[in-house]
């Protein structure tokens, strides 16, 4: 731990993982075997590219006080 703390990682901008398992690949399913050995993302695979419609609220906690 010692030379952890000697190192002071967290000050060093060009450190940006450490000890990070590597990105996994999504996990999709496909409707039977066929399907899955085409070279084609499964029917079920859905983008979430695209324009999402949020809302800001600023009261919030009224909202939530009359949620209860």
């Amino acid at each position: 731990m010692a030379v952890v703390l000697q190192r002071r990682d967290w000050e060093n901008p060009g450190v940006t993982q450490l000890n990070r398992l590597a990105a996994h690949p999504p996990f999709a399913s496909w409707r039977n075997s066929e399907e899955a050995r085409t070279d084609r993302p499964s029917q079920q695979l859905r983008s979430l590219n695209g324009e999402w419609q949020i809302v800001s609220v600023n009261i919030l906690l009224k909202f939530a006080l009359n949620f209860c």
